[in-house]
C-alpha cells in the first residue's frame, strides 16, 4: 500500500527506487522525496500479516523512525506482537543502541559483591566511590587490554578490513552508578576528580574525559523524551603518558590522534562530529528469545554508532579541562529503549567488555583506536547509589 503521510525525525537519502519491501505481500512507497532508504536489501523481512492500520518501521542506519497508524494502541499491540525491528546495516557494523549476547564470553564469575562501594552520590564527592574496581568478583569493574576490541585499518574503505586496536588515549580510573529523579549532565563538575600527573600536550586534549550514559529507569514509551528518573552510568577516563608523548611540538605524530583532536574541537558544536562516537558492547551470559533476541544477538560485539542523544561539552580549552560526553538515552528511539529495558534486569548476570572510541572514516584518521575501554562484572542496577542533594 502507498503511505501518504508520514512522520521523520532526520532527513534521510533517497533511495533509486524509493520502495522499501517489508515482505512478500507488503512494500512501503515513500511519497515524500526526502523520506526513503538506503539499501532495500539491506533490511531485514517482516513477512506478510502486518495490519493495514499500523506500521511501525526503525531504520537506524539513518537513526530515522517512519511512523503511521490509524491510532498509538493499534501500533503498539502489532509491536508488541511481533516484537521486530527493522534495521540496515552498514559494512557489518551495527547502527543500533543495544548489542546482546555472546556465547563466547565467560561464564559467570564467582565472588562477592563489590565491597566498600557508597549507597550516595553527592555533589562533590570523589569520583568512582559507588561502582568499586575489583579483578574478580560481582557489582564492579576491572581493566581490559584494547586489543580484544577489532576496529578499522588502513584502507577501509576499499577493504573492510579490521584489526585488533592498538592500546586506548586513555585508562579508566573510575566509575559511577547512581539514580536520580532526572538527568544529571556535567558529570565531571559535579564530582571532585583525582590529581592526575601527566600533562596534556595540546589545549584541546583533556587529561580526562568523562562519559556519563544516562538510562531511562521508567516503561519505554512511544514518543521519546528529552528528561525522567535516570540510572546514570558513569566513567572517568585519564590521559595516558604514552598519549601525551604521541605529540611533537605540540602536534599530533599518528592518524588516530589527528582524529580524536578533530572531534575534541568540533563535536561540541557540530552534531555531524558529535555522532561519529560509536561504543563497542560485548555481553555475555544474556539469554533473549524471540525476535528481539536474535536481533540484539545479531549485533554484538559490534561498534555502535550513536546517532543521536549524544553531547560533548567542554570549558575553555585549557590543559586542565574536562570534557564531558553525556549520551541521552531517553531520546533514542522506541525500540531501541525496548531493548535496553529488556537487557536492565538481567546485566547483573553479565560480563560486559565495553569500549568507546571516534569513527574514523577518512584515509588520514585510520586506523581506528579506542579511547576507553572496561570490562563490567555483573553491574547491579538494584544496587546502585541514590543521588543525595
Amino acid at each position: 500500500r502507498k503511505v501518504e503521510n508520514v512522520w521523520v525525525s532526520h532527513e534521510c537519502q533517497l533511495a533509486a527506487s524509493g520502495v522499501l519491501r517489508v515482505g512478500s505481500d507488503l512494500s512501503l512507497e515513500l511519497a515524500s522525496s526526502q523520506v526513503s532508504f538506503q539499501m532495500a536489501s539491506e533490511v531485514q523481512e517482516l513477512g506478510a500479516g502486518a495490519p493495514s492500520e499500523a506500521l511501525w518501521i526503525v531504520a537506524d542506519i539513518f537513526q530515522t523512525e517512519v511512523f503511521c497508524a490509524e491510532s498509538n494502541d493499534a501500533l503498539l499491540q502489532w509491536q508488541q506482537a511481533w516484537e521486530v525491528v527493522i534495521m540496515g546495516g552498514s559494512n557489518g557494523e551495527a547502527a543500533v543502541a543495544a548489542p546482546a549476547a555472546s556465547a563466547e564470553e565467560p561464564s559467570v564469575a564467582n565472588g562477592a559483591a563489590g565491597e566498600g562501594h557508597s549507597q550516595e552520590m553527592r555533589p562533590g564527592q570523589p569520583a568512582g566511590l559507588t561502582y568499586p574496581k575489583m579483578e574478580d568478583g560481582t557489582h564492579c569493574w576491572t581493566d581490559r587490554d584494547a586489543a580484544h576490541f577489532n576496529v578499522r585499518q588502513p584502507l577501509y574503505s576499499k577493504k573492510k578490513g579490521k584489526g585488533p586496536s592498538e592500546p586506548s588515549f586513555y585508562e579508566c580510573l573510575g566509575m559511577d552508578l547512581f539514580r536520580s529523579g532526572t538527568k544529571r549532565d556535567n558529570m565531571g563538575s559535579y564530582v571532585t576528580l583525582p590529581d592526575w600527573d601527566v600533562e596534556s600536550p595540546h589545549p584541546l586534549v583533556p587529561k580526562f574525559i568523562v562519559l556519563n550514559a544516562q538510562v531511562p529507569l521508567y516503561a519505554p514509551k512511544m514518543r521519546s523524551q528529552d528528561d525522567g528518573e535516570t540510572m546514570h552510568v558513569v566513567w572517568y577516563f585519564a590521559l595516558k603518558a604514552e598519549t601525551a608523548a604521541a605529540f611533537v611540538n605540540g602536534e599530533p605524530t599518528s592518524n588516530p590522534l589527528r582524529c580524536l583532536m578533530r572531534f575534541l574541537e568540533r563535536a561540541p558544536d557540530d552534531h555531524a562530529w558529535a555522532s561519529r562516537f560509536k561504543v563497542i558492547g560485548e555481553m555475555g551470559n544474556l539469554t533473549l528469545t524471540g525476535a528481539l533476541g536474535a536481533t540484539i544477538k545479531t549485533y554484538n560485539g559490534k561498534p555502535v554508532l550513536l546517532r543521536r542523544g549524544v553531547n560533548v561539552s567542554r570549558a575553555e580549552p585549557t590543559p586542565d579541562a574536562v570534557v564531558d560526553i553525556a549520551v541521552n538515552i531517553h531520546q533514542f528511539n522506541f525500540l531501541s529503549r525496548k531493548a535496553l529495558a529488556s537487557i536492565q534486569s538481567r546485566v547483573k548476570d553479565m560480563l560486559v567488555n565495553f569500549a568507546v572510541m571516534i569513527e574514523s572514516r577518512d584515509e588520514d584518521e585510520l586506523p581506528e583506536c579506542l579511547i576507553g575501554t572496561v570490562l563490567l562484572r555483573h553491574m547491579n542496577p538494584d544496587i546502585a547509589a541514590s543521588e543525595v542533594a
